[in-house]
């Protein structure tokens, strides 16, 4: 059997891996030995055992895989590098996803980007009077949707450098989600950018200075492609794809979810529908037929407002209230049930 190297094991890496493991020899690499369904991880911070709830261990469910738990440090056409740990491969797949890169250095600034990160700063969280949260897209709202529902009593503020809250999205959504937590007491600070974070307090782009016993990272989102060489990477560190999620110049490499430079914005839907383009095409390549190409499609977008609220926005169509929040529990328990 062929040789299989996949990196990244969350949305569209462990798609590739379920769909070709009885097809490839494959080789799953992660830095962490688990699945984690991370449009619910910003629900850890004030409910820590909701970890337990979306994380799964690949050992668990993956029977005919080798799984690798390391950090990659170098790719070339043909072996991929973890420290002194040369894996070869026929085919490759690079599905490493994407994180937050906070500029600022401080200890009481939390990257929203992994469940961990937010665990660990929930006993410190409950102690605070005052919570800033920077950014107000998508993590950036869910993020203090959850905070103003269980903690109406603290101090919030959000920082976003537009005129609205969730950009890429629609004026509808927008002022819901606004009006959804202004009632509870969150303060905005549109056109801002949060500049620099001394103690306990926050700096505004304006000359503000906000109380912060804690601040919140929601933006700035990078692709984890540390590992690329240059030249195969855009500016903001996306690897350059073709239309078929190949690599230029090796066609054997693909490239699916977050760390590509497809210009989509970068969700668990869109990883998922990649990741199954490049699954019919290595098996193309494999049998020497024509290759697909990966076209956009809008998705559902499910946006949650702490526990019992949020918001549908598909196409023109937008819906707010609790059906929202029960459609995205069910998505992730229907998610996690799948690994059984």
């Amino acid at each position: 059997m062929k040789r299989l190297v996949v990196i990244g094991g969350g949305f569209a890496g462990l798609t590739i891996v379920r769909a070709l493991c009885t097809e490839f020899q494959v080789t799953l690499i992660d830095s962490k030995p688990f699945f984690e369904f991370t449009p619910g991880i910003l629900h850890t911070l004030v409910e820590p055992n909701h970890m337990q709830r979306i994380q799964k261990s690949y050992a668990s469910f993956l029977k005919d895989v080798v799984y690798v738990q390391e950090t990659v440090t170098g790719i070339t056409s043909s072996f991929v590098m973890c420290g002194t740990q040369k894996i070869p491969y026929e085919y490759c797949v690079i599905a490493t996803g994407s994180s937050y890169k906070a500029p600022i250095k401080e200890q009481n600034v939390v990257l929203a980007s992994r469940a961990h990160h937010l665990h660990a700063f929930h006993k410190r969280m409950v102690k605070a009077n005052s919570i800033v949260v920077a950014g107000g897209g998508l993590a950036g709202v869910e993020l203090m949707g959850e905070l103003a529902t269980h903690y109406p009593k603290k101090q919030l503020h959000m920082i976003h450098p537009h005129a609205r809250l969730l950009s890429a999205h629609s004026s509808a959504a927008a002022r819901y989600a606004e009006h959804f937590l202004r009632k509870r007491g969150v303060q905005f600070h549109f056109n801002e950018r949060l500049v620099s974070v001394m103690g306990t307090q926050a700096h505004v782009s304006s000359g503000k200075t906000l109380s912060a016993d804690l601040v919140c990272y929601c933006t700035g989102i990078v692709p984890l492609t540390a590992f690329v060489p240059p030249s195969w990477k855009t500016k903001r560190g996306h690897i350059i794809t073709n239309a078929f999620l190949q690599v230029p110049r090796f066609p054997h490499l693909f490239v699916a979810g977050d760390a590509n430079s497809i210009a989509e914005e970068k969700t668990a839907q869109h990883a998922e529908r990649q990741a199954q383009v490049v699954v019919r095409n290595i098996r193309a390549l494999e049998e020497g037929e024509k290759l697909q190409a990966y076209t956009h499609r809008v998705s559902p977008v499910l946006i949650s407002l702490g526990k019992y609220d949020g918001i549908l926005e598909y196409r023109k169509i937008v819906m707010c209230g609790w059906l929202p929040a029960f459609l995205k529990w069910f998505v992730e328990r229907k998610e996690m049930w799948k690994l059984h």
